[in-house]
């Protein structure tokens, strides 16, 4: 058997009839209905070892089929097949992605999935084969947004662009390093108006405030980094708990995870751990947290309220959240204005008196938001400023 395989598309009617005995083998169901549909294969010379596709409801897509043959998982065909149909939706505009599982939901939460009730998913996908006639009510229902993607793989784009750089020098300059590699990758440092913190030792930051760990993490806590990035949070999070405190870092870029493994692993932090997730499902049991902490990500999310709701619901009775973030001083633009405005931070901001109404919905106490500064330079009237947030479980 030859080790590697190519990935192609290929159209729904020149789909091979090994496709079906495919789907057979792995206990998924049969191709059916009349969706528009796309296929991505795998093969290995002449044998069909992977399948995926997705199927098209309007501004909806379908991600169904992927299956990969027995014998051939483990060697990263299933991930080239999803990557290759999530090139196609970002491609087509479409606005979200759905998908049904039964025993995967784990591997398509680290691509940026959450987990939906039925009610949450489009009519149009609800009617299809795939929803109403084929898979178990016990499958879970996941939806990747849109810009979620969009913005993992902005980030992503830019951590590689930073690694880059900083493998070949460390990033010897700091400060050269703190004011090059956000504004060149297009990050949130940007002419936005979230204000870059400085970074320690050599690990670069893309957040928003010189001081986003003011939630005063203590010796033997537990806290959570949302969207941890390279880690430089999380790793200043892990000097305060000390060794018999835990630190998680959690993001949804690889690249990011990678480089944030790379400087624990040279630090020696073995009390830190780094999980690949969305904030809207945070892997992690109810109150087992003590303090949640977050620079300048929150507003990135495209669901808010689910966010808080998780950050709420793995704080323990009494712990706090404490994240620096950027906030609307204007009103909430009708749309967003574009992806790299949300990529910038810009265009997924929301008011503080948002802020305020989405904590107490989440079911916290105690809760502010603190303005600190905003605006780009030259800028008369800024329509962003930088913020703590605070609120606390009672």
């Amino acid at each position: 058997m030859q080790r590697h395989a190519q990935v192609q598309s290929t159209p729904a009617a020149e789909l091979p009839g090994e496709a079906t005995e495919l789907l057979a083998s792995r206990g998924l169901p049969p191709l059916a209905g009349s969706a528009p549909r796309e296929f991505w294969v795998a093969r290995s010379g002449e044998e069909l070892v992977g399948l995926a596709g997705i199927e098209w409801y309007g501004s909806h897509g379908l991600l169904r089929s992927v299956a990969v043959l027995e014998g051939w998982e483990g060697r990263g065909i299933g991930s080239r097949l999803v990557d290759a149909a999530l090139d196609r939706f970002l491609e087509s505009g479409a606005e979200d992605l759905l998908l049904l599982t039964t025993g995967a939901s784990g591997f398509f939460a680290r691509l940026g999935f959450v987990p939906v009730d039925r009610q949450e998913v489009p009519d149009a996908v609800l009617r299809s084969e795939e929803f109403a006639n084929q898979c178990p009510e016990t499958a879970v229902a996941m939806r990747l947004d849109r810009r979620r993607l969009e913005t993992v793989r902005h980030y992503d784009r830019s951590a590689a662009r930073a690694a880059s750089r900083g493998r070949g020098r460390e990033l010897q300059d700091q400060e050269r390093s703190t004011q090059e590699i956000p504004m060149a990758s297009g990050g949130c440092c940007s002419s936005s108006g979230c204000g870059c913190g400085g970074a320690p030792d050599e690990i670069p930051s893309w957040g928003c405030t010189l001081d986003p760990l003011f939630g005063d993490p203590a010796p033997g806590e537990v806290v959570l980094d949302l969207g941890c990035g390279t880690g430089r949070n999380a790793f200043e999070a892990a000097r305060r708990v000390g060794p018999t405190g835990r630190v998680y870092g959690l993001d949804l870029s690889p690249t990011m995870l990678a480089e944030a493994r790379r400087h624990r692993d040279r630090l020696g932090l073995s009390h830190v751990s780094f999980l690949q997730a969305p904030m809207e499902a945070v892997p992690l049991p109810d109150g087992s947290v003590d303090l949640v902490i977050s620079d300048c990500v929150l507003n990135l999310s495209t669901d808010k309220p689910r966010v808080l709701r998780e950050a709420f619901r793995v704080l323990r009775p009494g712990g706090r959240l404490a994240i620096a973030d950027v906030v609307r001083t204007v009103p909430d633009p009708a749309e967003p204005e574009s992806s790299e405005g949300w990529s910038a931070c810009v265009d997924g901001a929301i008011t503080a008196d948002a802020y305020l109404a989405l904590l107490a919905q989440a079911g916290f106490t105690e809760p502010s938001v603190e303005v600190l500064h905003g605006g780009g330079a030259g800028e008369a009237a800024p329509r962003v400023a930088t913020a703590h947030v605070r609120a606390r479980r009672a």
